[in-house]
Formats: structure tokens, C-alpha cells, sequence
């Protein structure tokens, strides 16, 4: 899965919403779903009024009306970048064993901020795992898709921000149960993998697509599940901009195969 490249805690855009579009969940609510978001609301643009039906760090579907349908979001920031050097830190992965990437010195300080980063992983497993016992102690696993997903690449240096695959390439793994697997793409296969590029401005569309609504046409993103399963796409695209007062003009395009990056502000190499 490849995003758009995401920003820092104070990069967020003021901008408004063009007239005429509308946020996802609204769609959703529309056809009877109970909406909540746990907690984070990066949206890099203002809110334009009501968005879900709860939206806090106590937002949960527990809080829906009896039997009503519903789209839940959790957000662990347990291995945001800031957790990555953060101290005193109890420590689970051995940092002489890590697997340091061709791009980064292999030196104590940067085996030790990756070691904390799949420690970080580690902690937000349980979290994840929390979320999927509830699910089956409510009796509700036979009846939810789930979607699990990082945002951006690690907390690390030519990670996060950055457009390569490094930066924009994510983990997404989608469980469908039985009943819904009319719903998968054809490809899906339990406990398999697939080559097909997504990003995270298709997932707009596929939401709706698998309650049954048809995607609005001002939508960007192509689903890629559902009865409006838009196919294969042959190219996703990626940018690096601004983050704080740093600006960085980077656009990129890939396939299955290639990427292809191009700097337009080649006097300013990694600017920021």
C-alpha cells in the first residue's frame, strides 16, 4: 500500500473543504452506520462541522444503538516517531540483530533507534490485539471486515516523509469473513498476498463500496473492494511538500515495478 507522504504534529494545512465534497463517514451515516474515530483527527484541513458520531479516546462501537451497523476507527500512536528515542525505554529486540538497510550507517545509535522501532511494533501488536478480542468476546468477528494498516514508513531517517518506498510503502492487511467474501476482490485469498498497488486515497472509496453506495464521483481514489470495485489501477502517484517552514517540491509515480521520483528544487537537495 503506498500513501502520500504525511507530515509532522504542526504541518497541518488551514485550508477549507471545496463546496459540493464531503467526508466518507457522512456517506456511511447516511445509510444507518454508528461513525466513531479513536482519536486522531489529522485531516490538514479545517473540519467542516460534525464528522462522526463520537470522536475521542473514549469513541468506540460499543456505544452504538442495539444491532446498529458500524464503522470504528482506532489509531495507535504507540510507534509514532516520537516514540523512537524516547527514554527510559524497556527493550525487546536485541539492536545487534536488527537488519540495518543498505541506505543508513551502521553504527549503535541507528541500530538502537531501529531495534525501538520494532520494539514500538511489538507494543502496538497487543493494542491490536485488544481491539480483535473485543470484537470476538462481542460475538462480532464473523460479521466485520477489518482493515489494519501503518500511516507512513517508520519514524526514521529517509522513512516518513520521504517518497520512496521506504516512506510510502505501508503495511495493509485486509480479513474478510466468509460471509463477505463476495465482497473481496477477486484475487483475495485467506492468509495470502497480492500484488495490487492501493493507497490510502482509495480507501474513501472502498468504504462505501462494501456497504453498497456508490462512491461520489469527485472522489479521487478507485475502490477496490465491493460491488464498485473500480480494478487494477496502473499507476499510484506520491508527493513530498511542505513540512513546517521547510519546502521540498518532490513528486512521484510508480507501477508495479518502478519509481520514478522527480525533484523540482534540485538546488536544495533534501531540504528538509
Amino acid at each position: 500500500m503506498y500513501p502520500p507522504s504525511t507530515g509532522s504534529e504542526y504541518v497541518r494545512s488551514q485550508t477549507r473543504l471545496p463546496v459540493g465534497f464531503q467526508f466518507y463517514p457522512r456517506l456511511l451515516q447516511a445509510a444507518g452506520y454508528y461513525c466513531t474515530n479513536n482519536s486522531k483527527e489529522d485531516y490538514n484541513l479545517v473540519k467542516p462541522g460534525k464528522v462522526w458520531d463520537e470522536s475521542s479516546k473514549e469513541a468506540h462501537w460499543k456505544n452504538r444503538a442495539e444491532d446498529q451497523p458500524f464503522f470504528a476507527i482506532f489509531n495507535h500512536t504507540i510507534s509514532h516517531e516520537s516514540q523512537i528515542r524516547k527514554r527510559p525505554h524497556q527493550a525487546v529486540h536485541d539492536p545487534r540483530k536488527v537488519r540495518v538497510p543498505a541506505y543508513h550507517p551502521d553504527r549503535p545509535e541507528v541500530r538502537q533507534d531501529w531495534a525501538q522501532h520494532y520494539d514500538k511494533i511489538t507494543e502496538m501488536g497487543a493494542k491490536v490485539g485488544a481491539n480483535l478480542k473485543a470484537l470476538e468476546k462481542a460475538g462480532l468477528t464473523d460479521d466485520t471486515i477489518i482493515f489494519y494498516y501503518g500511516d507512513h514508513g517508520a519514524g526514521i531517517a529517509r522513512s516518513k516523509r520521504c517518497p520512496y518506498n521506504s516512506g510510502l510503502h505501508v503495511p495493509l492487511v485486509v480479513h474478510v469473513p466468509e460471509k463477505f467474501t463476495h465482497l473481496a476482490p477477486p484475487e483475495y485469498q485467506e492468509n495470502g498476498t497480492s500484488d495490487r498497488i492501493v493507497s490510502f486515497i482509495d480507501l474513501p472509496a472502498t468504504l462505501p463500496s462494501i456497504t453498497g453506495i456508490k462512491p461520489p464521483a469527485n472522489f479521487h481514489g478507485h475502490a477496490f473492494m465491493g460491488p464498485y470495485d473500480a480494478g487494477s489501477q496502473p499507476y499510484l502517484y506520491g508527493f513530498r511538500g511542505r513540512m513546517d517552514e521547510r519546502y521540498e517540491l518532490i513528486r512521484c509515480v510508480r507501477d508495479e515495478r518502478y519509481i520514478y521520483n522527480r525533484n523540482y528544487m534540485p538546488h536544495k537537495i533534501l531540504g528538509q
